[in-house]
């Protein structure tokens, strides 16, 4: 989560490059802001979600389902 005070959602970036999530934008009083993190292997990219209420970005970064973990397997006759 990323405080944001008074900024709107159509003055934020969020981007993905490579591994690197990138936050960028503008405040309303024109002051750019830049916040950049690495993320780890294990998130599903395609599902990265942000949202912005009252001045709070949140960005969801859910973890692959790993093919590694245990899983029922169904017996047949």
């Amino acid at each position: 989560k990323i405080e944001l005070p008074g900024v709107k959602s159509t003055d934020v970036d969020v981007s993905l490059e490579g591994k690197m999530l990138r936050v960028t934008g503008k405040t309303r009083h024109g002051k750019e802001f830049k916040y950049i993190y690495s993320i780890k292997s294990n998130v599903d990219e395609s599902a990265i979600t942000a949202s912005l209420q009252d001045g709070l970005l949140s960005i969801t970064l859910p973890k692959k389902i790993s093919e590694s973990s245990p899983r029922k397997i169904l017996v047949t006759t």
